[in-house]
């Protein structure tokens, strides 16, 4: 985890906490409603950061076309498919690591290879 995450746990905890205290004095119910809907808005927050760690590549592979080709992979964290090109997902912004020199081959029906 990093101190990014780290630190964010901790004032998410301290939120909840404060939360809890200010309408302590709301029944149960009511409580838990309010609390969901913060951890809501953290839990989005935790995704972003989430998303700036760069992951591998599920997948790696050459498209060989009438040009040289590409080299693409899916996504992490979306599952779609990126070009090489791009440090970051275009569809979902998690950081993309490029760096493992495993291969796949991936038939798409035209001429795809490894």
């Amino acid at each position: 985890m990093t101190k990014e995450l780290e630190a964010l746990n901790i004032l998410r905890e301290n939120h909840i906490q404060f939360t809890k205290e200010k309408y302590g004095n709301l029944d149960k119910g009511k409580l838990q409603n309010i609390i969901n809907r913060k951890l809501a808005r953290w839990i989005i927050l935790e995704e972003a950061l989430k998303r700036n760690e760069p992951m591998k590549v599920k997948l790696k592979t050459h498209l060989q076309d009438m040009n040289d080709g590409e080299t693409i992979g899916l996504c992490p964290n979306c599952n779609r498919f990126v070009k090489d090109i791009y440090k970051r997902c275009p569809d979902c912004g998690q950081a993309i690591d490029w760096s493992d020199d495993k291969w796949e081959k991936l038939s798409l029906g035209y001429g795809a290879t490894t």
